[in-house]
């Protein structure tokens, strides 16, 4: 508002009443919120009492739902009286919505439900459809904050069809907030092409009508499901954004919870110090709001925090907390307090507190169907076992985190591809949009200017003469300041037109060189296929060569040498002598080439099978004393095709080689494991570990490792921490073989 006063200071107004507008706009826009209330609050006084004022009871109520509970549900409680004193039922059930919002935000779900649904009962009485889809709307909202997803999405789609089918002034607004609440609950249970389907349509319409609010709710919301699925950078920045909104608005109820996800996103990017700023902020921010008593999340991830920064008294602590919130309010589906319980314990090596509480949530995410979440418990769950010698346990739980780690992967991927192609999307059509949405914002900004020119002049009735003329005089000033700003305006969206046209050719140059990078790729790895064959048949022939060759030569000789036995007696001592040595001798070579060539050829491969084989190479490196390795193996009952295990074979050697020379460590645990269509390897060591990038293996020797599990049409996954060790994953398919 400073600003427009400046740009048009030289009309010529005089300075007195130049700073008589100033005072007055400054004074009236301190607040706007306030002097809305403030004008209700004087209405209040001197208005009767009928429908008019259970309506400005209402929105008393309305206003004062984020910053003062009490207030808040005082003036719901007086619409709700006079209403009924009235007989004025519709006052009543707005009153009744005013309570039941108020619980939502005070986190009293259960006193929500109960208000909501007899608001639906009565509102489908009289058959009100906006009532009846916001009922079910908030009743989706509410069974989802209690984690019951499966009734929230009844009530959420239910919401959508009466909202769809209904005839409203606002039906895009309603349908928009009912799609935030699907993308939501979709996002709890783990559906990420849906929960992505329902936000981006939600997030095009409120862009669309311009309104911030709620533009920054669902793209908090969006931040939200990135992080879901491990998409830290991406969902930063859709929360900075929604943070920024927030922040002009001072919704400090909603920048509670953005803070709240921003402390997530950096506690995952591993930038422990901004993560603790952002949850003090939000941890801050909602006691001033009266929300903590009921918060578990925020003591939860704190706990979290300090988890990591290996403060274990501390995160013991706030996870304490958080335990002790949710069985106050008899909330038992909340798997993610008793997974961090379970790894404060691990750490401080209570097992068995550490094991009943991962079981805990093991039983929590069956019936949530929250995949991601699983697979963590699961994870840790086979460390533990691991560590107290439960091997029996640790394979059923690694056959079980196999199985949901393929499915994990496969959504995450489709999620991630739909929000490729919408960012597409929407750099296409942002122009046109951006335009749509600056000329609503500066209508809004206009009626906001009034509202508050209004309220000034109100309160100082003396100095109406004076902006009467000044404002006369102020027009023109006005209609020239908006058409320049129009034609900036116009300017600038032409400017980031091309802008956009340029990013969309090069997001195509760039798929382009995409493709080409993987037919290289793909060369490649033909050429490296075709030289592991040749290496393994050139070890072949050598082999056959000694055993066929020489050693047959070798024999031949020693068939010559036997046929002067008999003439043995006839020969002087000296000579006997010699010939013994000579024969000695043959005998070696013939024992060394017989020996040379089953090690080329993997001699107890050939006759025992993989297992042996792998046998036998650990237990002479056990005998070196220079490394200590375990062997699992579960479901290998009848041998593989002879090329395909010793590919195998030559992978477990090469990964072995690689620890002993590189990885300082002291213990390796090797896992074979079969099913009816896979054969999965984990090898895993204690050693220093390495900084892993899948674009370069050849400096790190596991070139070749990656070339045989491809010409077996495996996966390879390799996750490595420093000073933490190596785990190496790798899958091939056996009906494949």
């Amino acid at each position: 508002m400073n600003l427009i006063l400046l740009q048009t200071s030289n009309s010529p107004f005089s300075l007195k009443f130049f700073l008589i507008l100033v005072f007055l706009i400054h004074f009236s826009a301190f607040s706007q919120n306030q002097i809305l209330i403030d004008s209700m609050l004087l209405e209040e006084k001197r208005s009767p009492e009928d429908t008019l004022k259970v309506k400005l009871y209402n929105e008393l109520s309305w206003e004062f739902k984020k910053i003062d509970a009490i207030r808040a549900r005082k003036y719901a409680n007086k619409a709700i009286s006079l209403s009924k004193k009235l007989g004025y039922e519709r006052g009543e059930l707005e009153g009744l919505n005013r309570l039941g919002t108020l619980a939502l935000y005070q986190r009293d779900y259960d006193l929500g439900i109960k208000l909501y649904k007899n608001i639906l009962k009565r509102e489908k009485e009289v058959a009100y459809q906006y009532g009846i889809g916001r009922a079910l709307n908030q009743l989706a909202d509410l069974y989802y904050r209690k984690g019951k997803l499966d009734k929230a999405l009844v009530y959420a789609e239910k919401s959508l069809q009466v909202f769809r089918n209904a005839e409203l002034n606002n039906k895009d607004s309603l349908m928009a907030t009912v799609y935030s609440i699907l993308g939501t609950i979709h996002t709890g249970k783990g559906n990420y092409e849906e929960a992505i389907k329902n936000l981006l349509q939600s997030l095009k319409i409120r862009e669309k009508l311009g309104n911030d609010y709620n533009t920054a709710l669902t793209l908090t919301k969006l931040g939200e499901l990135n992080i879901e699925i491990k998409e830290y950078l991406r969902a930063k920045d859709y929360l900075i954004k929604s943070l920024s909104i927030f922040l002009g608005l001072n919704s400090d109820y909603d920048l509670a919870k953005t803070y709240n996800d921003l402390g997530i996103v950096a506690f995952y990017l591993g930038d422990y110090p901004n993560s603790k700023i952002y949850y003090e902020k939000s941890f801050s921010l909602k006691k001033e709001l009266g929300l903590l008593e009921k918060d578990w999340i925020i003591y939860n991830n704190l706990s979290t925090l300090y988890f990591g920064l290996n403060d274990l008294e501390s995160a013991l602590t706030y996870g304490k907390m958080a335990e002790n919130i949710l069985k106050k309010q008899k909330i038992t589906d909340q798997a993610e307090v008793s997974l961090n319980l379970g790894n404060i314990y691990h750490r401080k090596k209570m097992y068995s507190n550490a094991i009943n509480y991962y079981r805990d949530a093991l039983k929590i995410t069956d019936s949530s169907k929250e995949n991601i979440l699983k697979f963590k418990i699961l994870n840790n769950l086979l460390y533990v076992y691991h560590e107290v010698g439960n091997l029996k346990e640790a394979v059923r739980i690694t056959q079980q985190a196999i199985a949901l780690r393929e499915s994990i992967y496969k959504e995450q991927r489709n999620t991630i591809r739909k929000l490729q192609e919408y960012e597409i999307e929407v750099a296409a059509l942002e122009s046109d949009n951006k335009i749509k949405a600056a000329n609503l914002k500066q209508v809004i900004a206009e009626n906001r200017y009034k509202n508050t020119l209004i309220y000034g002049l109100t309160a100082i009735i003396l100095l109406l003469i004076i902006l009467f003329f000044a404002l006369l005089q102020s027009k023109r000033y006005q209609q020239k300041s908006k058409l320049a700003e129009e034609q900036e305006k116009l300017a600038k969206e032409k400017v980031k037109s091309a802008e956009q046209e340029a990013l969309v050719a090069n997001r195509n140059q760039e798929i382009k060189e995409q493709k080409l990078q993987t037919l290289l790729n793909e060369q490649e790895l033909k050429f490296n296929e075709a030289l592991l064959k040749g290496q393994e048949k050139e070890r072949t022939r050598i082999a056959k060569d000694l055993h066929d060759r020489l050693g047959s030569m070798l024999s031949m000789v020693k068939i010559h040498y036997k046929t002067v036995e008999d003439e043995l007696e006839k020969l002087k001592n000296s000579n006997k002598s010699h010939y013994e040595k000579v024969n000695i001798l043959l005998d070696e070579a013939c024992e060394e080439v017989r020996r040379i060539a089953n090690d080329i050829n993997s001699g107890t491969l050939a006759k025992f099978g993989l297992v042996a084989a792998v046998e036998d190479l650990i237990l002479n490196i056990n005998q070196s004393k220079h490394l200590q390795i375990e062997l699992n193996t579960y479901g290998i009952d009848k041998p593989l095709n002879k090329n395909v295990e010793i590919e195998i074979y030559r992978i477990i050697q090469e990964l072995v080689h690689n620890i002993l020379k590189h990885a300082s460590a002291k213990l390796v645990s090797i896992q074979l494991l079969q099913n009816k269509e896979t054969l999965n390897i984990i090898i895993e060591d204690d050693g220093i570990g390495f900084e892993y990038d899948a674009k370069n293996l050849e400096g790190m020797g596991l070139k070749n490792v990656q070339s045989r599990v491809t010409s077996l049409n495996g996966k390879l996954q390799i996750d490595s921490t420093l000073n933490k060790g190596t785990t190496v994953m790798i899958d091939i398919p056996i009906e494949e073989l």
